[in-house]
């Protein structure tokens, strides 16, 4: 199963939180950390798989 990270990112761009995801597919894993985002208000988030950035988003464009 694909390992993940999820990092909460303020509204500087500091990461304020950062958790770990194991879900079959990249799209469950961009759901999770769409909803981490959300549940705990941040501005932004990045998901990373390994050493690389897949996706970044900010809260208003999907968390809101």
């Amino acid at each position: 199963m694909p390992q993940y990270r999820c990092y909460l990112l303020d509204g500087s761009g500091r990461i304020v939180a950062a958790e770990e995801i194991a879900l079959a597919t990249t799209g469950e894993a961009l759901e999770f950390a769409r909803e981490l985002c959300a549940a705990r208000l941040s501005y932004a988030f990045e998901l990373w798989e390994g050493r690389e950035r897949i996706f970044k988003e900010t809260r208003a464009a999907a968390c809101a």
